[in-house]
């Protein structure tokens, strides 16, 4: 998406898939630093965490380990990086398992981002923390525990834009 009167341009570079741990894709495409180099990328927003929670509480070292490193690789493109903290999993509807029991390690992974974005001077969009974290009860943000629905996008956008200093959407 380009807004031509802010001369600015938003992209996705995100996989379906992708973790801390490894973008993977598929031949003939770059790996993720090398494609944002490409692209000549001025800022870079990641979102990291709930994928790796899926995989259970235990590799929170691994995973801190395999942000920084991330990090480490992304930083030589530019200084202007935003980390931002998951979205709370929920119950899913009807037979759908309970994704809510998996928020404890994804609290986890919360906190070890917002210590990364600390330590680094890196601003930080604690979606987590502002959308009710483990004890997650505010309006549904999913249908299904997983994906974020329209009304749930829109709630994030909020706290994006407030987070970031943009006021009240």
């Amino acid at each position: 998406v380009r807004y031509r009167d802010l001369g600015v341009r938003f992209r996705n570079f995100g996989w379906e898939g992708d973790m801390v741990y490894a973008q993977p894709r598929d031949v003939g495409f770059p790996p993720l630093s090398a494609h944002l180099k490409r692209a000549g990328v001025s800022v870079i927003v990641f979102q990291f965490g709930r994928a790796e929670a899926l995989a259970g509480q235990g590799t929170l070292t691994d995973f801190a380990a395999a942000y920084q490193k991330l990090l480490d690789d992304c930083l030589r493109q530019t200084p202007r990086v935003v980390l931002v903290t998951p979205v709370p999993f929920e119950k899913g509807a009807g037979m759908l398992p309970d994704l809510a029991a998996r928020n404890a390690g994804l609290s986890e992974n919360a906190d070890a981002i917002r210590n990364l974005a600390q330590r680094r001077g890196l601003p930080l969009v604690d979606l987590f923390g502002e959308l009710g974290g483990i004890a997650h009860r505010g309006p549904r943000l999913t249908d299904d525990g997983l994906q974020i629905t329209e009304h749930g996008q829109a709630l994030v956008a909020r706290a994006f834009a407030r987070q970031l200093g943009f006021g009240d959407l």
